[in-house]
């Protein structure tokens, strides 16, 4: 009987702990896809605009800002002395209606150079807490794709 308690309340003092992982409570800045799986559904539903959206639908534009973005990630990371290359990913960034990032959503794919995750969530967020895309808009808006650096363009 004493083992059922110790172990009912240990359940009560631990349920919190619990219940938070995948709520919608205060989702981090930068998070792993697959983690914090409920608020980060609620989170999607909440933006309506994409970044092909807030570029006028105009999908060169939309290339070009992605392109600089991913540009900029890989310079910053060249700067703090982290090289990218051979890294692929899916990524899901969310932006404030002023261009700054809200959000960054992660995940290694299958055939990515192995990378500590820790590492590129530090990356991540250091990045985002200065970084500000060229563009505004009316509302808060994201774009969702897979990601390979290092990053080509013409």
């Amino acid at each position: 009987m004493a083992r059922f308690l110790v172990f009912f309340a240990l359940s009560l003092l631990l349920l919190p702990m619990y219940a938070q992982n995948g709520s919608k409570g205060e989702l981090p800045r930068v998070f792993v896809l697959g983690e914090h799986e409920n608020a980060y559904d609620h989170l999607v539903l909440s933006y309506k605009a994409t970044l092909l959206k807030v570029s006028g639908n105009d999908m060169q534009k939309a290339f070009d800002i992605w392109t600089s973005f991913l540009q900029e990630i890989e310079s910053y990371a060249r700067n703090a002395g982290k090289d990218l290359t051979g890294v692929k990913l899916w990524l899901h960034v969310f932006w404030n209606a002023d261009g700054s990032i809200s959000h960054i959503a992660f995940h290694l794919r299958p055939d990515s150079k192995n990378m500590d995750v820790e590492e590129l969530e530090q990356l991540f967020e250091s990045f985002a807490e200065f970084y500000r895309l060229p563009i505004t808009a009316d509302q808060p808006f994201m774009h969702y794709t897979t990601v390979t650096f290092p990053v080509f363009s013409n």
